[in-house]
């Protein structure tokens, strides 16, 4: 549970401007506050060496990450004197956009859909949903974490990213230092929740071209991967095929998280194909959507796929603006019309958080 002094906390943050992060992993009630009064960017080879921060990475694998160390708690905070920076939510509404309309999705989905039939391979493709609420980004992010507490939740600001929150269901890379061992979720494929019966080919596709690429990244990396058995997983209006993917070795963990992020659940594959899909078709540069965000100690790190999540401004008016990211994956035989329903369910329950 969000305590109250962590609540008293955020919304400081929020109203000044100042940096901080309030997060809880999977399945955990306690979540974690941190502030700090500056964000520092590190390259993939200071991985290693950040100790208790939340670690945010754009979407785009070549950015260097942005750290917020844990500098002060939700009881440390209220005497410290921090300048942070004015109007943070105003700021960021030049970044948004309206939403996406039906006919401009399926248009575009069927340009992609026409060049993988040439081609092969795997896109996904995502749009946003715009919507306007008078309700505080810290209670729908509390609303929204109730509703999905086996999920990586987190909220968090920073100058260089704005103000973003998200529950994810996807694990990046868990890694620990000491026992040099890894791990990672192939998820992908997605149906309603409540559907029966078998998964479709085309679903079936998708997963393996994300299990394919994870087991091949890590053999290349001289490691053996271990695919656990299929499961479903669910998250609100739907669910997924996942494989758990798990091995041991010593690797350089910035380089492994470059190669591995986005995974082809996030972006598709071939990369440059999937990724010159991504910037000719999609609304409005990811941002943070597709990226990941994680916890880094001084003995492991805990990454997880920054999706199920909506960036915020503030209007002049006095709205607030959501702009929800929600995507799937695009294959030669995706239909564009069952691809929009599919993000409509995926962004189902962020949207009823907010409205």
């Amino acid at each position: 549970m969000i305590t109250e002094q962590q609540y008293s906390a955020a919304r400081h943050c929020i109203e000044c401007g100042i940096p901080f992060a309030l997060f809880a992993l999977p399945g955990r009630m306690e979540f974690r506050f941190m502030a700090a009064s500056q964000v520092e960017r590190i390259g993939i080879s200071g991985y290693g060496m950040v100790d208790d921060s939340f670690v945010i990475h754009e979407f785009d694998k070549y950015s260097d990450a942005i750290r917020i160390g844990g500098e002060y708690d939700e009881f440390t905070l209220f005497d410290a004197d921090i300048a942070g920076c004015r109007g943070p939510l105003e700021a960021a509404v030049g970044y948004m956009v309206e939403s996406d309309s039906y006919d401009d999705y399926c248009r575009n989905i069927n340009e992609v859909i026409e060049n993988l039939k040439a081609s092969g391979g795997k896109t996904v493709m995502s749009r946003v949903k715009a919507v306007r609420s008078d309700s505080s980004p810290l209670d729908v992010a509390c609303r929204y974490f109730q509703e999905h507490q086996h999920t990586m939740r987190y909220l968090y600001f920073t100058p260089l990213t704005g103000l973003w929150f998200g529950a994810s269901p996807e694990l990046l890379l868990e890694y620990s230092y000491c026992a040099n061992t890894l791990s990672t979720i192939a998820l992908a494929g997605t149906l309603a929740a409540d559907s029966a019966g078998a998964w479709d080919k085309k679903n079936v596709e998708e997963h393996e071209f994300v299990t394919g690429y994870i087991c091949g990244l890590f053999k290349s990396c001289g490691l053996e991967p271990v695919v656990g058995k299929a499961e479903e997983r669910r998250f609100g209006a739907v669910k997924h095929l996942a494989h758990t993917v798990t091995a041991s070795g010593d690797v350089n963990v910035g380089e492994f998280m470059q190669k591995l992020s986005p995974t082809p659940a996030l972006l598709g594959t071939p990369y440059e194909q999937a990724l010159q899909h991504v910037m000719l078709y999609e609304s409005r540069p990811r941002g943070c959507y597709g990226g990941w965000i994680g916890y880094f100690s001084a003995d492991s790190l805990t990454a997880y796929v920054n999706l199920r999540c909506a960036q915020v401004a503030k209007e002049p008016e006095g709205m607030y603006l959501y702009n929800i990211f929600t995507g799937g994956g695009i294959t030669a035989l995706s239909s564009a019309p069952d691809e929009w329903n599919e993000t409509e369910y995926k962004a189902k329950t962020l949207i009823e958080s907010i409205i």
